[in-house]
């Protein structure tokens, strides 16, 4: 589920050393190709009303620091980055490296998931 080829989105807190411009949004949020030519499918990027240096983004690739190439590009550093979400399953309080077995429920729908994404 973590391959860029299953679009399976991955969503990640990022926290930011200044406010987000609303341009700078825009292009977050569609198809950016990076200088070296890498080109980034559009991510889904919201703001945290009470910091805003805070966002939550949603990317369906997950290519090699591409949240962190894709900020750098557009001028920002990433202070702090760290997945929340794989598809339907919640990270919530694993620390770095942990893991947990999952449960029935998240396994059936992670199957329903990538048959859906691999049709």
């Amino acid at each position: 589920i973590t391959s860029p080829l299953t679009k399976v989105p991955k969503m990640y807190g990022v926290a930011i050393d200044k406010p987000l411009r609303p341009d700078d949004r825009k292009l977050m949020e569609s198809t950016f190709t990076l200088r070296d030519e890498t080109l980034l499918r559009p991510a889904v990027v919201s703001v945290d009303k009470r910091n805003p240096l805070a966002l939550n983004m949603t990317i369906t690739e997950g290519k090699n620091r591409q949240i962190r190439r894709l900020c750098e590009e557009l001028g920002y550093e990433v202070r702090s980055l760290c997945r929340l979400s794989i598809g339907p399953i919640r990270l919530g309080n694993l620390a770095e490296g942990e893991a947990r077995p999952l449960t029935e429920k998240e396994l059936s729908l992670i199957k329903s998931l990538l048959s859906l994404h691999s049709a």
